[in-house]
């Protein structure tokens, strides 16, 4: 987990940004409490650990993009795909698991997520204005058009 720190900033996007949805209006929010954030994404392997679920993933053995990851172990590969109840649970089972009982396993609130994902940038994605030639190779060999991050 990595501690986010509160901060005040412009969230939504410019009325010109290319690709822009009518609710994205660009205010100004201020997260007053600091937050814990996973560091990485949770595994298909922690997922399913975690609920005891089949494994929903798109690019899995089982799923609907099973032939793009054929002879591979999935295992490690970020769940997705998921239901925001089936996370929901997955939160509620890894409280459970911690057995900490000092904290509280949530999904972040869409303010708390885009402060995070903005790494105290102004624009468009966390790497500039522009997807990198890395972002868009992946989501070329995943068989994905990149308009958004990926």
């Amino acid at each position: 987990m990595v501690l986010i720190p509160p901060g005040t900033f412009a969230m939504g996007s410019p009325n010109d940004e290319v690709e822009r949805y009518k609710d994205e209006q660009l205010h100004t929010v201020t997260l007053t409490q600091p937050f814990y954030l996973g560091k990485y994404l949770v595994t298909q392997a922690e997922y399913m650990e975690a609920t005891g679920k089949e494994n929903p993933s798109y690019f899995s053995a089982s799923g609907g993009g099973k032939e793009k990851v054929a002879d591979m172990n999935t295992d490690q590969f970020p769940v997705e795909t998921v239901s925001l109840i089936d996370a929901m649970k997955f939160c509620r089972n890894l409280e459970k698991k911690m057995r900490h009982g000092w904290w509280e396993a949530r999904l972040p609130t869409e303010a708390e997520w885009e402060w995070a994902c903005r790494a105290s940038t102004t624009e468009r994605f966390h790497v500039g204005n522009e997807l990198g030639k890395v972002q868009a190779n992946f989501a070329e060999k995943l068989g994905r058009t990149c308009q958004a991050p990926c």
